[in-house]
């Protein structure tokens, strides 16, 4: 026995009530009420194809507009019912929902798919029913509409990227704003390897597994806050904890809150500073200096994290002098303790964790330790972790490095002025911002005193890694370049004259070994370990958690050599008296502000203005080079 119309009339009143409401409060902010008709959509675009691409389960979220503007004026930005009773509409429609309460809508519909967004050629009445009954998915079939690429749309470059990711996982449901985005995560999925049981595709299984109850958990926590997309911030997710094989809120709840955090804090640029200037050093108060005779406090267990050993590496061998400062300047007010060899791979991750959890301060000092750390902030909030690197810094960590691009500069200064060949060698590590502007300002410094003098660069694309740089330099001594400049400090074990900026006295004696040292940039990291302990001890640097609440400005530290944390060490003997004046002349402007290094007019090695005459850029921009000068001739 069949249902009374009755019924059905009642459930269409309450969809049309929603549906007016939505209307309504659409209007009320300046948009048109109804949902978007592809037809006008297109106006302004070109579509190159339009390809049949199968029968699939799309989300219903991802339904928002129809084919024609006639049939847009039928529904709500909600695809809900605006139509009055007694009408054909309405008869279509209650027979639609008679026919899903007894037996669900099984026929798919057919959708134009553009952009990743879906709009109904046949079966509008179908999604109406189903988005009023809060239904997930339906079966459709999809045209894809192809745009005409675009190099400077940058949606249309990330749609490009989606239709690969689709292409190989038939995922429709994710999307991803940040550039390639859809290809790093499509990279990880592939080396993801779940136990699939019942399901025939791990794609499937991410998606309902992973994916989707991530997706509930962030939106419970707050993210529809942030400016990005849930896709957004599980990106983010699986870089630092790779993909699991499941997501709850009892073993993700607390990190997902803390990602939420860092996804909102990286959205509000403004929020972010480069912190340039040392400043005075904290001191503590009367009260706080009585209570520490009083009380007598456990010591600050601070620990030191390092990817190799002081015999193995000049980097570790300088941070290492830097904890043997602070501990005999704050004798039993601290606790150190040095790591070494840890591996610069995942391999990492569970010992920075433990380490986060059993002391009070952490220093990571490998980049390579970036995200390993973020990840054991996120679990270990009260724990302040800084990592040495030239990347922006996150709520949970700081990161910290010195202007290094100053010492550069100046070896540049020498290097222009002993070269006999004119052709200048400079190994890096990776073709970071931060590195760009050090070995532009190389160049630079070799042109102001030799504008003939060329620069050939190369890239180890290796943290601290001594036999890559050496085969780069002898690749470099073959070229015909004698001089050469490495970012590398020299280990305990090794010649120092391979290290920093050295020379040949011939180009015979290059192959040879026979070198000739003439300065390279020295680190003091105890300044700056002192002044950071100094802050916390007189609580002007607060924990991560502390920041939750405020909206305080989150810094990289990025001190020069004002702060005497990077300096230039010479080898007196083979510089010549009036090249040292120069130099230490320019240095010590630099130090009073008095000289910029990069003021304009710059241009690049394509011939592009990128510094106008007399202007100069900021720390910010430094840190953002994605160009080169004009006189580095081979990168």
């Amino acid at each position: 026995m069949a249902l009374t119309v009755v019924d059905y009339t009642d459930e269409y009143l309450k969809a049309r009530k929603k549906g007016r409401q939505k209307y309504f409060a659409s209007i009320a902010q300046g948009r048109s009420g109804f949902i978007p008709s592809l037809d006008g959509i297109l106006q302004n675009a070109t579509i190159v194809s339009e390809i049949d691409i199968g029968i699939f389960e799309i989300p219903l979220s991802k339904i928002v507009g129809t084919l024609s503007h006639s049939r847009a004026l039928m529904f709500s930005e909600d695809f809900l019912p605006l139509a009055k009773t007694g009408t054909e509409f309405f008869r279509k429609w209650t027979a639609l929902y008679s026919a899903h309460i007894s037996e669900g809508i099984r026929d798919p519909i057919k959708v134009f798919e553009y952009l990743n967004w879906f709009y109904v050629m046949e079966g509008n009445k179908r999604v109406s029913v189903l988005k009023y009954v809060g239904a997930v998915s339906i079966h459709a079939r999809v045209i894809r509409l192809l745009p005409k690429k675009n190099p400077l749309d940058q949606s249309i470059i990330t749609y490009y990227d989606f239709i690969r990711f689709n292409r190989e996982t038939t995922i429709f449901t994710i999307w991803i704003k940040k550039s390639e985005g859809f290809l790093q995560l499509l990279e990880m999925l592939k080396k993801h390897n779940p136990p699939l049981k019942t399901y025939t595709s791990k794609y499937r299984f991410f998606l309902n597994n992973v994916f989707l109850p991530f997706r509930e958990i962030y939106k419970e926590l707050g993210g529809d806050d942030c400016a990005c997309t849930t896709g957004d911030a599980f990106l983010e997710f699986a870089k630092i904890y790779g993909i699991p094989n499941s997501v709850d809120a009892e073993n993700y709840g607390k990190i997902i809150k803390g990602l939420i955090l860092e996804m909102k804090a990286s959205q509000e640029n403004e929020s972010f500073s480069v912190d340039a200037e040392p400043g005075e050093e904290a001191r503590e108060s009367i009260v706080s200096s009585i209570a520490t005779m009083i009380t007598q406090p456990k010591p600050l267990k601070v620990a030191f994290v390092h990817a190799k050993t002081p015999e193995t590496s000049g980097w570790t061998w300088a941070h290492e002098e830097g904890r043997k400062y602070i501990k005999a300047k704050f004798e039993d007010r601290i606790e150190t303790e040095a790591f070494f060899n840890v591996p610069e791979t995942r391999d990492c991750i569970s010992l920075i964790s433990k380490i986060g959890k059993e002391f009070d301060v952490v220093f990571t000092t490998s980049p390579q330790f970036l995200q390993a750390s973020l990840r054991a902030a996120l679990v270990s909030p009260e724990t302040r972790f800084f990592n040495c690197n030239r990347k922006r810094s996150y709520k949970h960590v700081r990161t910290y490095f010195g202007r290094s691009y100053e010492v550069r500069y100046l070896l540049g200064i020498i290097a222009g002025s002993i070269t006999r060949e004119n052709k200048i060698g400079v190994i890096a590590s990776f073709s970071t911002p931060e590195n760009r502007a050090s070995v532009n300002a190389f160049a630079l410094g070799a042109a102001s005193v030799n504008p003939s003098a060329e620069i050939e660069v190369r890239w180890a694309e290796e943290w601290d890694d001594v036999e890559k740089s050496k085969n780069l330099a002898e690749e470099l001594c073959s070229q015909g370049v004698d001089i050469i400049s490495q970012n590398a400090m020299a280990p305990l074990n090794s010649p120092a004259e391979l290290f920093g900026l050295y020379g040949f006295s011939s180009m015979k004696s290059c192959r040879a070994g026979e070198v000739i040292h003439y300065a390279q940039c020295v680190w003091n990291w105890g300044i700056f370990y002192k002044r950071i302990l100094k802050n916390i001890f007189s609580s002007t640097l607060k924990t991560a958690r502390s920041y939750f609440s405020g909206n305080e400005t989150i810094s990289n530290f990025w001190w020069g050599m004002d702060s005497r944390i990077v300096d230039i060490s010479y080898t007196l003997e083979n510089i010549p008296p009036q090249l040292l004046n120069l130099t230490e002349g320019i240095k010590k402007m630099i130090i009073q502000r008095d000289y910029s290094i990069f003021t304009g007019p710059i241009y690049d090695s394509k011939g592009n203005l990128r510094v106008e005459p007399e202007e100069s850029i900021t720390y910010e921009e430094m840190l953002d080079q994605d160009w080169l000068v004009m006189n580095i001739v081979n990168s």
